[in-house]
């Protein structure tokens, strides 16, 4: 029979090994293995690498440095890159794009829980077809005068 210390030891030992494997398997399974990180706690959870910067108000004196450091994209989260060049804006933020937009940012169009046609983030034919739909109605209301 164990004691309650070597019990405790145990238990934490497991919790440690099961909190590394799951950070592994994140770090493994990500889409963006090939993006440079902007730090080594980068791919495990932005708020790790960018809370501290945050709070002494750098991060957005430190991003262009990392960036000219690492290239124009950059992984600041598991799922989340920053960039910083004109050519891949164009390609993030074009009309037809296919990247998911970060829903903290367009969120304040949301009026009522009905979605304006610049707060639909996420690209799915239901989506789409919402945002098409609202851009005929909007445009024959500007050509009509209404």
């Amino acid at each position: 029979m164990l004691c309650p210390v070597h019990l405790i030891v145990v238990l934490i030992v497991c919790d440690i090994g099961r909190i590394l494997s799951k950070v592994w398997i994140r770090i493994i399974s990500s889409p963006l293995p090939d993006i440079p990180s902007a730090s080594i706690l980068a791919p495990v959870s932005r708020m790790l690498w960018a809370l501290p910067l945050e709070f002494l108000g750098r991060l957005t004196l430190d991003l262009p440095i990392l960036h000219e450091k690492h290239g124009p994209l950059l992984r600041i989260g598991p799922n989340e890159v920053s960039f910083y060049s004109l050519e891949i804006y164009k390609i993030v933020y074009s009309a037809r794009s296919q990247f998911a937009k970060d829903p903290r940012v367009y969120c304040q169009f949301v009026q009522d829980n009905n979605p304006a046609l610049f707060s639909i983030t996420f690209v799915t034919l239901e989506n789409r077809e919402m945002r098409s739909r609202g851009l005929r109605t909007l445009i024959a209301a500007l050509l009509t005068g209404v």
